[in-house]
């Protein structure tokens, strides 16, 4: 398998974490383990995203700034989920 393969499938897997995820905060019995599998989906998407981008880049502050807004992606996320509880 080809890096551009695996990768494409692994943003398949996270779009589909995610979906399910959000499926499952239909009910109330499923809403707290819902919320987890869609919030590990969008951990698996940030995550291949940096390492797309860090593997393409060329140069270190390029690579830094990459990480600087993943960071700052996956805060935004748990400030928006701690908010919601």
């Amino acid at each position: 398998m080809t890096t551009e393969l695996m990768t494409q499938l692994g943003y398949v897997i996270a779009a589909g974490l995610f979906i399910f995820g959000l499926k499952m905060l239909g009910s109330p019995a499923t809403a707290r383990r819902g919320n987890m599998v869609s919030a590990v989906g969008m951990l698996v998407a940030i995550a291949l995203w940096t390492w797309t981008v860090t593997k393409r880049s060329r140069r270190l502050d390029e690579r830094l700034k990459a990480m600087e807004r993943a960071v700052e992606t996956a805060g935004l996320v748990e400030k928006t989920h701690a908010e919601s509880e």
